[in-house]
């Protein structure tokens, strides 16, 4: 046991990653230049996935899993037109890349990366990287 102790001693940490997510429900309607049923009013219940990479702090964390959970409240069982002007599931990613980057505040962030799923099949990915 102390042999493998010593071992993990030697090894320098690289990279530190939390991975924590939520799931909303909310309505929403597109604004495209083609017939789609995406322009009627509709719904889905969305899953969203959210990766932050950065260094460990001082108080032993990446990033608080509760800062990125609470973006739920802002999402959930809303009109998602009144916070996103054409909210796609690109661009409500890029809304929640954005929010937990302000959430992070002084923390050392390297890379973010969203997944939002709009079906069980379907889903975008956004990285943002420092």
């Amino acid at each position: 046991m102390e042999a493998e102790n010593s071992k993990l001693k030697k090894l320098e940490l690289k990279n530190s990653k939390i991975v924590t997510g939520f799931r909303f429900s909310g309505a929403h309607k597109l604004n495209l230049s083609y017939e789609s049923k995406c322009c009627r009013l509709h719904g889905h219940c969305w899953k969203v996935e959210v990766e932050v990479e950065g260094r460990i702090l001082e108080d032993g964390m990446v990033m608080d899993f509760s800062r990125i959970k609470d973006l739920k409240k802002e999402l959930d069982h809303r009109y998602i037109n009144e916070l996103i002007e054409q909210p796609t599931a690109e661009n409500i990613a890029l809304w929640i890349g954005e929010r937990v980057m302000e959430a992070a505040g002084d923390r050392e962030i390297r890379r973010i990366v969203v997944r939002v799923w709009e079906s069980e099949d379907s889903y975008v990915e956004m990285t943002f990287e420092k």
